[in-house]
Parts: C-alpha cells; sequence; structure tokens
C-alpha cells in the first residue's frame, strides 16, 4: 500500500513498530496502525510482518505487510 500524503518522520516510523504499548497524548494518530501491527506480528510470529517506509515530509508512505505461506504455530502467544 502506498500513498503520495505528508509521509512520516523516521522518529513517527520507529514509535509504531516499538513492539511495547506506549501512551499515545490526546489528538496523536497512529494508535490503530500500532494495534495492526502488533496482531500481525503475535498471530504470523515474525517481527517483519509490516514494514513501513517513507522519505520524509510530503514525500508519502508505503506500507508493506509480508505474510507467510506457511504460519508459525504461535496459539500459545494468541491466547487460543
Amino acid at each position: 500500500m502506498e500513498d503520495n500524503g505528508v509521509g512520516m518522520s523516521a522518529e513517527k516510523i520507529e514509535r509504531l513498530m516499538q513492539e511495547t504499548e506506549q501512551f499515545h497524548p490526546v489528538g496523536e494518530r497512529g494508535i490503530g496502525l500500532h494495534n495492526v501491527i502488533n496482531r500481525l506480528r503475535l498471530y504470523y510470529g515474525t517481527e517483519d510482518a509490516v514494514m513501513i517506509y517513507s522519505e520524509g515530509k510530503n514525500k508519502g508512505t508505503r506500507i508493506q505487510i509480508r505474510i507467510p505461506r506457511e504460519v508459525q504455530d504461535v496459539s500459545d502467544h494468541a491466547g487460543r
């Protein structure tokens, strides 16, 4: 998925990609994407399930989602 919007700073991408939950001040965007990234990592058992690329302000953003052909057994982690 790719857009030609406002782009993202390297710092924002890093915050989104962090595994731990973090506090988002009122009005800050990105908690939904952070949750999606964590769920994909948990379900597929891989850290590189989602990659975000942006060259910065007004350069757009590209998000790459990698879905493995074979899913590892992560039932202990997914609460199943």
